[in-house]
């Protein structure tokens, strides 16, 4: 790894120092008086990142307009993945946070990727809790749907280094050349942010039922004029039991203005099985249908084996699309991961790649399997 960018060194100094000085829970400020109750809480989570990806097939665009698919050239490169800084005030009942988020901090990448080191809000919202079983949130926050959805800016924190592809499209899904330039004409197989929420915890003996409702009023498109032709809406349940078994479902539906798919409906189902303490098998399922194309799907299977402060786990993920002229050939993702725990509050990790086009007539070797390594340095405090 050649580090020829200072400010990737500093930052990586920077972490360090701050992950081994910080403790693991928020930085609080606590004004409580005999009348008054109110405190604000500055939290922050960090990934450092270091990829590498071999050559691997992508749709490009052809001289004369149509599409086929091409050999992106292999890539490496190094980042500050994730930068998320949360401010929260309470007082009594409500809660209020801020989420403000950067990504592609000080990167090397090809500078068509999006959002290099931009901040930007991801959530701002207002919350009151009328008791554990009714709560209300509003404003703009991260919508409850599967696992990660809601928590997905620190989902390296407590799993692997590469999201899901449910929730992070791969490269050769999420982007296509098109007149030279890399576009992405697919997002994730999880809803956009809601902006209004009844949710709340119910429990009886050993088994706690968590629901999520939600809307979401739609979002300006840089046209001008409303993107979503109407509201979008959802839910999750959770049932857990005794921390052993948990198992959930989730769905959206919104009809999106001028979307050739028409109305879009999401459904999805995981289950989370701890066998014998600490092995853990999880899986989740999600479908994305829509009225005027055929459907997608993405799924995976996940073991993992923590011991002590290291973390040991195996994925595999399945992905197609119909619609997609790559992922209608239904690709695969085998991963193998390590990880170790320097503190409750920085973890490094590591992850091996293997990808694989199961229906790769037509494509050279090198291009219906391919591979790709992850290395994280992940704080927060």
């Amino acid at each position: 790894m050649n580090f020829r960018h200072p400010f990737q060194v500093g930052i990586l100094i920077w972490i360090l120092c701050l992950g081994f000085v910080t403790p693991a829970q928020a930085v609080r400020l606590d004004t409580s008086t005999q009348n008054s109750n109110f405190s604000f809480g500055v939290n922050a989570f960090l990934g450092f990142e270091y990829a590498y990806m071999s050559k691997m097939p992508m749709v490009m665009e052809t001289p004369g307009g149509g599409m086929m698919i091409g050999s992106m050239p292999g890539i490496s490169y190094i980042k500050l993945q994730h930068l998320n800084l949360l401010f929260s005030a309470e007082k009594e009942n409500l809660r209020v946070l801020i989420n403000f988020h950067s990504h592609n901090v000080g990167s090397n990448e090809p500078k068509h990727e999006k959002s290099h080191g931009t901040p930007e809000i991801q959530e701002a919202y207002g919350e009151y809790i009328f008791s554990d079983h009714l709560k209300i949130r509003a404003g703009a926050f991260l919508s409850p749907f599967g696992f990660y959805n809601d928590v997905r800016y620190i989902l390296p924190v407590f799993s692997s280094v590469v999201l899901p592809q449910i929730y992070d499209p791969p490269m050769n899904y999420g982007h296509m050349m098109v007149g030279g330039e890399s576009i992405e004409p697919v997002g994730s197989f999880s809803p956009e942010n809601a902006n209004l929420m009844l949710w709340g915890t119910a429990f009886r003996n050993s088994i706690e039922i968590r629901y999520h409702l939600y809307l979401s009023n739609g979002t300006n498109s840089s046209e001008g004029g409303r993107e979503d032709k109407d509201l979008g809406w959802g839910g999750r349940f959770l049932l857990s039991v005794q921390d052993r078994l948990k198992i959930g479902g989730s769905g959206y539906t919104v009809h999106n203005n001028n979307a050739p798919e028409g109305r879009a409906r999401f459904y999805g189902a995981d289950i989370t099985v701890v066998l014998f303490p600490p092995w853990i098998i999880q899986s989740e399922y999600v479908i994305n249908r829509y009225a005027n194309q055929a459907s997608r799907y993405s799924y995976y299977f996940y073991t993992g084996f923590p011991y002590r402060l290291w973390l040991e786990f195996l994925r595999y993920v399945f992905l197609k699309d119909p619609e997609h002229l790559l992922m209608k050939r239904e690709q695969v993702r085998y991963t193998l991961g390590l990880g170790y725990q320097f503190k409750p509050n920085i973890q490094i990790k590591g992850e091996y790649h293997i990808h694989r086009i199961l229906d790769h007539a037509g494509l050279s070797n090198d291009l219906s399997e391919f591979n790709m390594i992850r290395l994280a340095l992940i704080t927060m405090f």
